[in-house]
């Protein structure tokens, strides 16, 4: 059967003219739509433009976020307090050495969980899951004491829920049930997007850190005959400073690999008292 049209329009974007069709009027009018100003072809140009528009600016967003927790990160950092090497004296040789995150940063590893968060990318499930439901407000500043304050209210939010299942796409007319259905649980529990996503994400990253200076800064502090205990994960004071591993306690586990040997277990997020907002 010819197709019947309707009428001839003018597009304004170029001038030219173009047939609206007679489906197309009554899909137009079903949805109380005027007749277009627009061919298709410009409609669908408009449209992708102003998603790169929406794009953009949420690039904007992301990356004055990202600039803003530097600065903040910055300040707390320049007002810890320092004691000059003048003022350390060990009364005998058996020293205990206490060292974390921060050993790592002063020898350049960029291995703060601003640096983490940043790999996870903008649109993550993971990301969303623990922006959304752990309750201190800059989760980034103190990640490990962060991870024992979920807000279980705002799991049963349905707005929140919503708003996720359409970040991940459930809603697509490409999505299968099997994809709805996946969605869904995250959503819904976000704790087990949390457990199950987070610790491989997480030593993936650990295993990328590098030194990032020639500096041994701690050289006349350090004696190789002490003992460390180090709450970080990575073996920066061995390679560094010489220390070796029998002389220390990975205590949250090191991402050193061994041959014939499994991965140690790196256990991240610690808590004095669980604190879950009902």
């Amino acid at each position: 059967m010819p197709i019947s049209y309707t009428q001839e329009l003018s597009c304004k974007m170029f001038g030219k003219t173009f047939v609206f069709r007679n489906y197309e009027k009554e899909l137009f009018e079903q949805r109380g739509y005027a007749n277009p100003n627009h061919c298709t072809l410009c409609r669908k140009t408009t449209q992708e433009l102003r998603e790169k528009e929406i794009e953009r600016i949420e690039n904007e967003k992301w990356q004055e976020k990202k600039s803003e927790d530097k600065k903040a990160f910055n300040v707390r950092l320049n007002g810890c307090r320092v004691v000059a090497k003048d003022y350390i004296h060990f009364s005998n040789d058996h020293v205990l050495y206490v060292i974390g995150n921060g050993f790592d940063l002063m020898h350049g590893v960029r291995s703060s969980y601003y640096a983490f968060r940043d790999t996870l990318g903008k649109n993550s499930v993971l990301l969303h899951a623990l922006e959304n439901f752990l309750t201190l407000e800059d989760i980034w500043a103190d990640f490990e004491e962060a991870l024992a304050h979920f807000d279980t209210n705002a799991m049963s939010n349905g707005f929140i829920v919503d708003n996720w299942l359409d970040m991940v796409g459930a809603y697509d007319k490409d999505a299968g049930v099997s994809e709805f259905f996946q969605a869904t649980e995250a959503a819904a529990n976000p704790i087990l997007t949390v457990a199950n996503e987070l610790p491989p994400r997480f030593r993936m990253w650990v295993e990328t850190l590098s030194i990032g200076t020639d500096d041994r800064p701690l050289r006349d502090i350090l004696r190789k005959d002490g003992q460390i205990l180090c709450f970080y994960y990575t073996e920066f004071v061995e390679t560094l400073y010489g220390f070796p591993e029998d002389n220390i306690c990975y205590i949250h586990g090191c991402r050193r690999k061994k041959k014939y040997f499994p991965k140690e277990r790196l256990i991240l997020g610690h808590i004095l008292h669980l604190s879950v907002q009902k």
